[in-house]
């Protein structure tokens, strides 16, 4: 597949984004924003949301829960560290031979349910809940 073939089944399918350069797009998801990235050569399509920066406290516990989850709450993707930001992101790709709209669907579905059912667990663990409390 080709990146004009993805390009147009995101027109298509009337999923905003925003086409970054050849091979690269952002899609928002509500606050977070989803990166689309796919190499003609290398046959699949790969999705990367940035989540939060690694936690200065409590990060043990933060990566026990996440690694927890990519064994038992997650069911394609998972959770990493991006070497370049130190932060703490959701990943998962799939394949683009005989691709599908609703292959491309459903992995965006599963980084909504990241979001709505793991994501604030997170944030709790990482203390975030009790900074913005303090704030208000």
């Amino acid at each position: 597949m080709t990146n004009l073939e993805v390009e147009s089944l995101l027109r298509e399918n009337r999923i905003p984004y925003t086409f970054m350069e050849d091979g690269y797009w952002r899609l928002t998801c509500g606050e977070y924003v989803i990166l689309m990235f796919h190499n003609e050569e290398s046959e699949f399509l790969r999705f990367v949301m940035p989540l939060l920066p690694v936690p200065q406290q409590n990060t043990e516990e933060v990566y026990r829960y996440l690694l927890e989850l990519n064994c038992t709450g997650v069911f394609c993707g998972s959770f990493a560290i991006h070497p370049d930001s130190d932060s703490i992101i959701y990943i998962d790709q799939i394949p683009t031979v005989d691709l599908e709209f609703s292959e491309i669907m459903t992995t965006l579905n599963s980084f909504v349910h990241i979001i709505d059912n793991h994501l604030p667990r997170v944030k709790e663990i990482c203390g975030k809940d009790e900074e913005k409390g303090n704030n208000s």
